[in-house]
């Protein structure tokens, strides 16, 4: 029985983090335009979260991203949305349309999406150990209540720490190859 509320509860979630960490990841580009930024953004309009994708065309030629929008009056909405980002893109506007440049890579911005990738591993691997803190908790719960012996409380707690490491290398082996991907174009 405890096994498998450690493989559906902790290992899954766990493994899941990474998942999401690489897709996450992969929206930082550095001299190509990743749609993805752009097109998973959520604006809050007509009462509700709705994902950019379902309010616009978007076109990309080169490094220019074109957001045609289909209703005018939330034009300011996507703008702020855009600058809330963090992500440094010259915008412009005509009519409808939102028109993104990706500046080229300088120190600064090379330095800002490091820094915006560290804070984004940091909160991956605060995630992951508070699954890990949740985890123990249930196994001191079990113990208490006499559903789980000694012995497998220390294996529960050996198996939960050598995933927990598993997951955490994991996202800094990745952290480091975008890294390097970013210094490579540098």
């Amino acid at each position: 029985m405890f096994k498998n509320i450690y493989d559906n509860f902790v290992s899954k979630e766990m493994f899941k983090y990474i998942d999401d960490f690489k897709k996450k990841i992969n929206k930082f580009s550095v001299n190509k335009f990743n749609i993805k930024l752009i097109s998973d953004l959520n604006i809050f309009c007509y009462g509700r979260n709705i994902k950019l994708i379902n309010l616009c065309k978007i076109n990309l030629k080169d490094n220019i991203l074109i957001i045609s929008l289909f209703d005018k009056n939330i034009v300011n909405l996507v703008e702020k949305s855009i600058l809330l980002t963090k992500l440094d893109f010259n915008f412009s506007r005509k009519g409808n349309d939102i028109i993104l440049n990706i500046p080229p890579l300088t120190n600064d911005r090379r330095n800002n999406i490091l820094k915006l990738l560290k804070k984004e591993l940091e909160f991956y691997k605060i995630f992951i150990r508070n699954k890990r803190k949740d985890f123990k908790k249930k196994i001191l719960y079990f113990l208490k209540n006499k559903e789980l012996s000694l012995n497998e409380k220390f294996f529960y707690d050996k198996k939960i720490q050598y995933d927990t490491d598993k997951c955490i290398n994991e996202l800094n082996n990745l952290y480091l190859l975008k890294k390097k991907e970013i210094d490579c174009n540098y």
